[in-house]
């Protein structure tokens, strides 16, 4: 017996693709103001880093929840016009009080973890994160809530996330500080968050089409097809560039960031990914292939076509040839 339908999986995946698309122009000013607290962190001029940091969570802030009382008020129309039916107004209300703790989260970690540099705070934070948010979000859908439950999980893990991450970032708020203007913050916010924002767009508009052409239950198995073959890659994008940005800017506003520095970031960033994920992608492609023939599919053109390009198929072609290999992916 199903814990979740099909139906049910699609609604939860179009209530996460609406929060990706939403929470860019909730937390676009960090994109600014996340690099110069760095900055004035790192060298030693904490008063404006606090001055800003707080300026900078209040705007925030005042977005996030000014949007999850719109969507809140206006649920049932937006499901209507969203998901073609008002069933799922309370995925969307759910959905809109995440966005508030989900953008303070972000806010957090992109401004005060990386000017502090405190990775191994925010590790932990994560571990719990995942611990509560997974607990919680399974522990309600066994107990027949659906979605909504997964939701749930999402507001438990990510107010617990909250509460450590405030704790662990007091002193960007308890303290002399200094006031500080935010327009050259936002200045340069303000074309990184355009192009962020279009590239969310892109990356999300195909499941919008799912969603709003063929249905809600395709909408559910594409985009775990989907989600699946970007997850290494972010975790690996986010976990290098966290780590790498708050030293790029020391260097900067030292006046030592060189061109041999840069250089030799991306050579050291380009051979810890590049070859494990063509490795990765030869892999998976492989063994979806050999799956989709066991399961008896790939007889028609085009069948198989989905998994294999999305797993990697074209990096894999040159292994697919070995005899081998051949003869399990396509037995004679």
């Amino acid at each position: 017996m199903r814990v979740l339908s099909l139906n049910g999986l699609g609604a939860y995946a179009a209530a996460g693709t609406l929060f990706t698309l939403l929470l860019p122009l909730l937390t676009w000013p960090i994109f600014g103001i996340g690099r110069y607290v760095i900055g004035y962190y790192q060298t030693g001029r904490l008063e404006e880093a606090r001055g800003l940091y707080i300026r900078g969570l209040a705007m925030v802030l005042a977005s996030s929840v000014a949007t999850a009382v719109a969507i809140w008020a206006l649920a049932s129309p937006l499901s209507e016009l969203y998901y073609g039916t008002t069933r799922y107004a309370w995925l969307l209300r759910l959905t809109a009080l995440d966005l508030v703790a989900n953008a303070y989260n972000n806010y957090v970690y992109y401004v005060a973890f990386q000017a502090s540099t405190r990775f191994g705070r925010w590790g932990l934070t994560q571990v719990v994160w995942a611990f509560v948010r997974y607990g919680v979000g399974l522990a309600l859908l066994f107990a027949g809530f659906g979605p909504a439950g997964l939701i749930a999980g999402w507001i438990a893990g990510d107010a617990t996330s909250a509460a450590l991450g405030t704790y662990w970032s007091l002193d960007f708020v308890v303290g002399s500080r200094s006031k500080v203007p935010l327009l050259s913050a936002l200045s340069i916010a303000v074309p990184i968050a355009i192009g962020y924002l279009m590239a969310t767009v892109l990356q999300n508009i195909d499941r919008l089409f799912v969603l709003r052409y063929i249905g809600l239950a395709e909408m559910g198995s594409y985009s775990i097809i989907m989600t699946g073959s970007v997850t290494l890659q972010m975790v690996v994008y986010n976990s290098l560039s966290g780590a790498i940005y708050p030293a790029f800017v020391k260097f900067e506003e030292s006046g030592a960031l060189s061109g041999e520095a840069v250089a030799a970031a991306i050579r050291y960033v380009t051979a810890l990914t590049v070859p494990p994920f063509f490795l990765v992608a030869a892999t998976l492609a492989l063994l979806a292939a050999i799956y989709l023939r066991y399961r008896g599919y790939g007889r028609q053109p085009g069948e198989q076509v989905l998994l294999e390009r999305r797993w990697g198929a074209q990096i894999a072609a040159p292994l697919q040839e070995l005899p081998e290999v051949r003869h399990v992916v396509n037995p004679r």
